[in-house]
């Protein structure tokens, strides 16, 4: 039976919600060993999503398959030593936590890649790891509605819609998972060492705007709703 295309990669996901886990999810899908950190006694918050009570929620099942799990309470230094045993072996570590809270666990990008320099460390968040919004918590409603998805979004004669499904969040996901192959192919074929991913929500976002940016930066033409019509 051929190998997976990723057979061998080992994933340690410390994400929860969407966009970030998204990446693992990808991975493990063609082969990645991607073991999912958890909290103690309650596990992802994403298990409890969906409303099925005392049943496994559908987007757990979704967004959690082909994943190993494991509990670690990051706030303890036996949590915290655990976690950069496992970093210490793998090739791929994620996060979506705001600038600063994984340094303060220790986890911090230069602390792991001085236990393994190969590491490629995904960072994922509202608005990027530096500038004046790095602090500010992220979610795909908000980060729509900031860079005018939401606005261009439905009919001219009507107040602006937003989504029914999180796309921004996946949209992150994706876009995640191609930084992190090429990531891992700068490494093994360019045998340039490991690499820290900086990506936001905000980036992804701006990626579905087609033109509307340039368009008001050029000529201070605004992209209106144009509905159905094309």
């Amino acid at each position: 039976m051929p190998k997976s295309p990723l057979d061998g990669i080992i994933v340690i996901d410390f994400s929860t919600i969407i966009a970030a886990p998204l990446i693992g999810t990808l991975m493990a899908d063609f082969g990645a060993e991607v073991i999912k950190v958890e909290l103690p006694k309650v596990g992802d918050v994403t298990r409890g999503s969906g409303g099925l009570s005392g049943k496994r929620s559908p987007f757990w099942l979704t967004i959690g398959r082909n994943k190993k799990s494991v509990t670690l309470d990051l706030h303890t230094n036996e949590g915290q030593e655990i976690a950069r045993k496992l970093c210490s072996k793998a090739d791929v570590a994620l996060f979506n936590y705001r600038p600063g809270v994984i340094e303060n666990w220790n986890l911090g990008p230069e602390v792991l890649h001085k236990i393994n320099p190969d590491l490629i460390i995904g960072l994922v968040s509202g608005y990027g790891q530096t500038g004046p919004y790095k602090d500010k918590g992220g979610f795909d409603r908000t980060v729509s509605a900031f860079t005018g998805v939401t606005y261009t979004s439905g009919y001219p004669e009507n107040p602006p819609v937003r989504s029914g499904f999180p796309l921004i969040d996946y949209l992150t996901g994706y876009l995640g998972a191609f930084a992190v192959m090429m990531a891992l192919y700068n490494r093994d074929v360019n045998k340039n060492g490991g690499e820290i991913i900086d990506l936001s929500l905000t980036e992804s976002a701006f990626r579905t705007s087609g033109g509307a940016i340039s368009m008001y930066s050029k000529f201070g033409s605004i992209y209106e709703r144009a509905g159905n019509r094309i």
